[in-house]
């Protein structure tokens, strides 16, 4: 049921993230600076925004949409609704996280950064969760499916860390590389005149 409806949250997220990383690196080879930090700014707000609605459409909607992946006669049926109503809450109240960190990792790919990200998921992400499962979750009152979860948001942030610290070191390495002081400022201010 989670894997299914979170597709719902996912999809738009990764399809921002996916569109502007080829736009970021064409203005990359173009050396257009103020367009890269304005596509990845503009993704950013864009992927928070329709996380947080579609991730609150479905929690508004939550035992409907569940109830679609049970058959009627299953006879724990409202276990099987509580126990999503629960994963749904902790996953989706914090989905926003997870769109940020894929906005960061395709930015950083649409500006040859490709090995860097995957060490740092390797690096972050993934070991967090491994010693999560082993170190933490066999403990009360943290052996629960529920804090089992609650490891995903959690990851997200520990991910979004070291992308945000490459995204800053990239930006400086972009003005430097192209000569821009205020790429984004003179971008923005040639738009709109």
């Amino acid at each position: 049921i989670l894997t299914s409806v979170m597709q719902f949250a996912m999809l738009p997220m990764q399809g921002i993230g996916q569109g502007a990383q080829p736009v970021m690196s064409f203005n990359y080879g173009a050396g257009n600076a103020g367009r890269i930090k304005k596509v990845f700014f503009y993704s950013i707000i864009q992927t928070t925004v329709i996380c947080v609605v579609v991730s609150q459409l479905i929690l508004f909607f939550c035992v409907p949409i569940a109830s679609l992946y049970i058959g009627n006669n299953n006879e724990n049926i409202d276990e099987i609704l509580e126990i999503a109503k629960g994963f749904f809450n902790i996953l989706l109240n914090a989905y926003f996280l997870c769109g940020i960190m894929d906005i960061l990792s395709s930015s950083l790919r649409g500006m040859k950064y490709s090995i860097s990200i995957m060490l740092i998921s390797l690096t972050c992400a993934v070991p967090f969760r491994i010693l999560w499962v082993y170190l933490v979750f066999p403990y009360e009152p943290f052996n629960t499916a529920n804090w089992l979860m609650a490891s995903f948001p959690i990851s997200w942030v520990i991910g979004i860390i070291p992308f945000s610290v490459m995204i800053t070191a990239a930006f400086k390495k972009l003005k430097k590389k192209f000569g821009v002081n205020d790429a984004l400022a003179n971008t923005l201010k040639k738009e709109n005149t």
